[in-house]
């Protein structure tokens, strides 16, 4: 039913019918990671990585959840939690890879010219 409401673009309902389908199945993997996807559709990326974090202790080896998980620390400039999060989507699948690694060479250069501000502020401060 989530599924449908989802295509339908009613986003509320398809929460809903997730949070019911958990509440008869706890261990539903397929719902946490529905209701992950919509928190992050909707940019409440805490609510979403909450999820996501759920459905990769329930199913350790879906990769795509991992690859979403570090996109989702990517998108709250988690910089670190993103590569390792990443890292591990390509490692449970190298296909990911192609889609993957312009984004984990983006966020190492990111994390390299914070560090030469950081070397540079405290040079300064000497």
């Amino acid at each position: 039913i989530g599924l449908a409401y989802e295509h339908l673009n009613d986003l509320e309902n398809a929460k809903h019918a997730y949070e019911k389908t958990l509440e008869i199945n706890p261990k539903h993997t397929k719902a946490y990671y529905n209701l992950a996807n919509i928190y992050k559709q909707s940019e409440n990326l805490d609510k979403a990585i909450e999820y996501y974090i759920k459905t990769t202790e329930l199913e350790p080896d879906f990769a795509i959840a991992w690859f979403f998980l570090g996109s989702t620390y990517f998108d709250k400039k988690d910089y670190n939690s993103a590569i390792e999060h990443l890292e591990k989507a390509i490692r449970l699948d190298p296909n990911l890879v192609n889609e993957v690694n312009p984004l984990i060479n983006d966020l190492k250069g990111i994390i390299d010219k914070l560090h030469q501000a950081l070397s540079l502020f405290f040079l300064d401060k000497r």
